[in-house]
């Protein structure tokens, strides 16, 4: 239940969506390039193992060899660009969603995004994601993982392709392009022989393919030995043999090439290149290099050439590293290695002022494309905090609707304390995106732009702010003392500014208000005014998410203090929400914790049973496990309740082995869900007649209880105890507690409580 379930994502909001570059998720287009059989024979005897695993330098053919034998036997396939930002698991699987779409345009329904309520369960995620991307395929059919050095050695992404891969269908095969070996996190597959590995020693050209490649470029080179030597210099490396080749047909001596290394090389050609070209040209591939791929459009607006089409074309049709990529119109992109060298040749040509200018430019574009981490690359490699600034407060609530939470705080944190710290929003954000990491963290930097907010009269920040900090502490049930100050704070702001300055703000608002009030104020006059101002504000049927869950939080009141007949209304109500298609995964499982629930207060064992196991296999398959102690605990008390003890003996053992040992601070449910154990092992100790381990039980379910804060469950432990010890033959004790639970209930008015004192 991290922070967007929280204030469950209202649909349907205004921003763009970003999609990524066509370079990323398309196969190259490859032309003039004659087939390597002997490497297609090898990539053919690779089909016997689900991976194969393609490794040599920069500029030695790799990504044109795999491209052109699916071209070549007319594989289908889907193309995947790695790059760095796919160290944000939601991103990458946002990301290669895209790409199956574009493989499959006629799927209607997308595959699952990585939102954070996910986060705990990454591993079942990903199985249920490929399982549904593999549906949709028809063998033969190949997953091509481009670039994949760019991922760090300690990247959770290699996990992520791990699962996948071992849960291949037949038929179904992937291919990992990289400049290194595979990394040891690979070695399990090739522990079971599951990687065909085509390395450099393959992939170098022989000296037939180095005399078949220099001829086509250079037809009057036909001796023996210049071939050889050629061959030799650039030793099989084909990024070599045509840059060497193409500097022999401008009259270069080939002696000047000897024991240079790959980057001299393209260093040298570079500047022949400048050297024996007309200065626009030179302007052009300068100015362009500044994007990292390019329509004929974008390359026209950045370099200023109206004859950009043509300069790519030419580019392209000469094999000068440049890659055409091709969707609903052409998208160019350089060889990183070339790109480095005009990137570099580009500092030392234009001014400060110009390059800035250029790089701001191409961010721009980037953005208006709908490459908005293309754009804030640039910002930040050019310092230009302002325009990362930008980007960021346009685009942040699409990111973490995303769950792309990981990208917007790289982004934040690049920029620099000093403007950071005095900008409430960017505050807002970072503590927003921290919300399912680092609870504490979330806290301090909401709190701060809340002052901020205040002091600057921000209407908008100060309400997300505050409610932010209110589901913080109510989600993880920590000292819920703290809503006492904030629940006050919200009623001093209503007091002054009377109406929200929106609906969706409005909406978290509310949610937010009702959730703290019915944790720690459940009898307070108004709450009964907030919950209907909540209900009036989510009518909208794109708020179906935010409504069922205010529903759910009603419910979880009227029970707790003893309105039966309007929890089993809200019942009704929440009941075919939670089974709309337009509702989230949790709110699924929601409307199962509600019917286990109802079912147990009202006697209904065996559909309370059916709710839970209907809702654990939802936890299973989703990868969901924040509501599994409270699915547990309702079943072990149902159980108890009609003296189903064998039933109550099953849950309990699963409760007690779901609980972290020891006590985990990373796990912002621990605190809630040890309390659970406790206060549900002392009720099975107390039909067991275990006395010692009920006092266990009971001692530690009162700590966890104070320490949470809520009235509604300190009132019910009281009251425990107090059967416990009357029970056990002490009598004058249990007369103390019952007067302990009894001021509580009266101090809350829940009837359950006030019965239950009787």
């Amino acid at each position: 239940m991290k922070r967007d379930i929280i204030f469950l994502r209202v649909q349907g909001h205004n921003m763009k969506e970003e999609f990524p570059s066509i370079a990323k998720i398309t196969c190259p287009k490859v032309k003039g390039i004659s087939p390597r059989e002997r490497l297609f024979d090898l990539l053919d005897t690779s089909k016997d193992q689900p991976v194969t695993w393609v490794s040599g330098p920069a500029g030695s053919g790799k990504t044109t060899l795999v491209a052109s034998y699916l071209i070549e036997r007319k594989l289908p396939c889907i193309w995947y660009q790695v790059d760095e930002r796919d160290e944000d698991l939601a991103s990458f699987f946002y990301y290669i969603g895209f790409a199956a779409k574009k493989a499959y345009p006629h799927r209607r329904k997308p595959l699952p995004r990585l939102t954070s309520e996910y986060l705990s369960g990454i591993p079942t995620f990903t199985q249920r994601f490929f399982d549904h991307l593999y549906s949709w395929l028809s063998p033969p059919f190949f997953l091509i993982f481009d670039d994949y050095h760019r991922v760090a050695l300690d990247s959770p992404l290699h996990e992520v392709l791990l699962n996948a891969i071992y849960n291949l269908p037949e038929g179904v095969k992937v291919i990992l392009i990289s400049r290194r070996e595979p990394p040891s996190v690979f070695s399990r597959l090739y522990a079971h022989d599951q990687v065909k590995w085509i390395g450099w020693d393959e992939i170098r050209f022989t000296l037939e393919e180095s005399r078949n490649l220099i001829v086509s470029r250079i037809s009057t080179l036909r001796s023996k030995e210049g071939i050889e030597r050629l061959h030799q210099i650039a030793d099989g490396w084909v990024a070599g043999l045509i840059l060497i080749s193409d500097a022999l047909r401008r009259g270069i001596d080939l002696q000047s090439f000897e024991k240079s290394s790959p980057q001299e090389i393209m260093n040298y050609f570079g500047n022949e290149l400048f050297n024996k070209t007309k200065r626009e040209l030179q302007i052009f591939l300068m100015r362009t290099a500044s994007l990292p791929s390019m329509t004929t459009k974008m390359a026209h607006a950045v370099s200023g050439f109206p004859d950009s089409g043509n300069f790519l074309e030419t580019l392209t049709r000469n094999n000068y590293f440049m890659v055409k990529h091709y969707h609903t119109e052409p998208v160019y992109q350089y060889h990183p290695l070339f790109r480095n060298f005009l990137i570099t040749h580009a500092k030392d040509f234009f001014s400060r002022k110009k390059l800035t200018d250029l790089y701001h430019r191409a961010a721009m574009l980037l953005e208006e494309s709908g490459l908005l981490e293309e754009a804030a690359q640039i910002y930040v490699d050019q310092k230009n905090w302002e325009g990362l600034i930008l980007l960021t407060m346009k685009h942040a609530p699409f990111l973490i609707d995303q769950g792309r939470n990981q990208t917007l705080e790289k982004w934040l944190i690049s920029i620099p304390q000093s403007l950071f710290e005095h900008h409430p929003w960017l505050l807002y954000w970072l503590g927003t995106c921290r919300f399912p990491y680092d609870l504490s963290s979330s806290q301090n930097y909401l709190k701060k732009a809340y002052a901020t907010f205040r002091k600057e009269e921000d209407i908008e920040g100060t309400f997300l702010s505050w409610s932010g900090i209110v589901d913080g502490i109510a989600f993880s049930h920590n000292d819920l003392y703290r809503l006492d100050h904030w629940i006050r704070t919200l009623e001093d702001l209503m007091n002054e500014i009377k109406e929200f300055p929106s609906q969706e703000i409005g909406a978290r608002v509310a949610s937010s208000m009702v959730s703290a009030m019915a944790l720690r104020w459940p009898h307070h006059p108004g709450f009964y005014k907030w919950a209907e101002k909540s209900l009036a504000i989510t009518e909208p049927p794109q708020m179906v998410n935010i409504r069922a869950w205010l529903l759910f939080n009603l419910f979880l009141r009227e029970f707790a203090m003893g309105e039966f007949e309007k929890g089993a209304s809200i019942h009704n109500q929440l009941s075919p929400l939670t089974k709309s298609r337009e509702v989230s995964p949790f709110i699924k499982m929601i409307g199962k914790l509600t019917d286990a629930i109802y079912y147990q207060v009202t006697g209904a064992h065996e559909k309370c049973i059916e709710a839970v196991s209907e809702g654990m296999e939802l936890s299973r398959t989703t990868g969901i496990h924040i509501l599994d102690q409270p699915f547990l605990v309702h079943a072990l008390l149902s159980g108890i309740n009609v003296n189903d003890l064998e039933t109550a003996r099953e849950f309990f053992n699963k409760l007690g082995s779901s609980l972290n040992l020891p006590p985990s601070s990373s796990d912002l449910l621990d605190l809630r869900n040890r309390y659970i154990y406790h206060f549900s092992s002392a009720r099975y100790a107390l039909v067991s007649e275990n006395l010692g381990q009920f006092n266990h039980h009971m001692a530690l379910a009162f700590k966890y209880g104070d320490e949470m804060g809520s009235p509604v469950f300190q009132g019910g432990d009281h009251l425990l105890n107090a059967v416990a010890l009357h029970r056990f033959g002490k009598n004058k004790e249990a007369m103390e507690e019952l007067e302990k639970g009894s001021l509580i209930a009266q101090a809350t008015q829940s009837k359950l409580r006030l019965f239950n004192s009787l």
